[in-house]
């Protein structure tokens, strides 16, 4: 079976740090595999740590150029994702030479954007029950399987100290990192605000959405309290240790005592890695508003998707709910106090939300593209 990985994110995150590693390790031991890539090498680290180099089939990220790049593969199956407008050009191609197009879940709002925007692909590979239940309910191409790069995860699991000791932080200090978008200024305020207030108490971190082009805006917001936090590489371009991107994270997240966020992926992810979140009330999105991200200028249910996966998150009561930088020391010496907080309620929202703490997402995947080449 031939499988070609396509999509924006696949491929620039892919080349430049490892990003779907567990997923390519997965596929090159079961099926032939190619990347349309606008790199000139791909390559990505086994479990064992070995570097494997792949030749991509060159791309100037037109979908034209594209194309026929696939056509020459002659793949069985293509994964992309139909949130970008290139995956969506590429998917109705593939529709039209009887190509089955797998859309692979990226983050929460994908697969369901494209869903009610997009000409339904042969399965959506999703995360866990509540996109079956509630993002898609109805949809008879759903296939659960957990997503790839959340494998290491729930694997080796570092210590805080042997971590430290590794990336050379101090291990007796607490540690509070703030992850956030480029869109919720509000929660980037309150949090430098509590921290400069905290003064020496912490050691305060930040780490951009993979979308952030610059931490410039965000040193000048902290520097407005006079407050300097560490600033940690975004998934992008990460070559920290030369680590991988997943594993990367992994040991980012739980390294730290207590992570603010905004209602993104990392929230989720956070407590995969055993680590309590507080999140700020402030929406991601407005309802009924156009948003700013991801080259969805003006889709309003982007939105209104947005509001029903973070109301269903407050329902789980899983995550702290801080505003103002008063009621976010708060949560955080909650947390302090007592690492455990909210422990069965977290492990719940991640069963709900992922299809499994085993690991093997990635494995799961490919099972699922050789039943369905099998069906025909």
């Amino acid at each position: 079976m031939r499988v070609v990985l396509y999509d924006e994110v696949f491929t620039k995150l892919t080349n430049r740090m490892y990003f779907m590693s567990p997923l390519m390790e997965a596929l090159s031991s079961k099926v032939e595999f190619f990347i349309i890539s606008d790199a000139t090498l791909v390559e990505y680290k086994t479990a064992s740590g070995e570097t494997k180099e792949l030749s991509p089939i060159k791309s100037k990220r037109d979908s034209t150029e594209d194309i026929h790049s696939i056509d020459r593969v002659a793949p069985d199956v293509v994964i992309t994702s139909q949130s970008t407008s290139q995956g969506r050009e590429i998917a109705k191609h593939c529709y039209t030479k009887g190509i089955k197009v797998v859309d692979l879940q990226e983050g929460f709002i994908g697969n369901a954007y494209s869903f009610r925007n997009c000409a339904t692909p042969s399965a959506f590979l999703m995360w866990g029950p509540f996109d079956a239940e509630v993002m898609m309910a109805g949809n008879p191409n759903v296939i659960l399987t957990g997503q790839p790069r959340f494998d290491v995860y729930f694997k080796e699991k570092p210590t805080k100290a042997a971590l430290c000791e590794e990336y050379g932080f101090n291990p007796s200090k607490k540690k509070i990192l703030l992850c956030d978008s480029l869109n919720s200024y509000g929660n980037m305020e309150s949090f430098w605000e509590m921290m400069a207030l905290a003064k020496d108490e912490f050691d305060g971190f930040y780490m951009g959405h993979p979308s952030s082009q610059s931490n410039e805006e965000f040193v000048a917001l902290s520097a407005k309290y006079g407050y300097s936090p560490v600033i940690l590489s975004t998934v992008v371009g990460n070559e920290l240790l030369g680590k991988r991107s997943d594993i990367y994270k992994r040991d980012i997240y739980s390294m730290m005592d207590v992570i603010v966020s905004n209602r993104t992926t990392v929230s989720l992810e956070a407590l995969m890695c055993g680590t309590p979140v507080v999140v700020n009330t402030k929406e991601m999105f407005t309802v009924g508003s156009s948003s700013p991200i991801r080259g969805w200028p003006h889709i309003e249910p982007v939105a209104e998707l947005t509001k029903l996966y973070t109301d269903y998150l407050y329902k789980f009561g899983c995550y702290l709910y801080a505003e103002s930088a008063i009621d976010l020391r708060k949560a955080i010496d909650i947390y302090l106090a007592n690492p455990i907080h909210l422990l069965e309620q977290r492990q719940r929202q991640i069963n709900y939300y992922h299809l499994g703490t085993d690991g093997n997402a990635s494995t799961r995947v490919v099972d699922a593209l050789l039943n369905l080449t099998k069906k025909g």
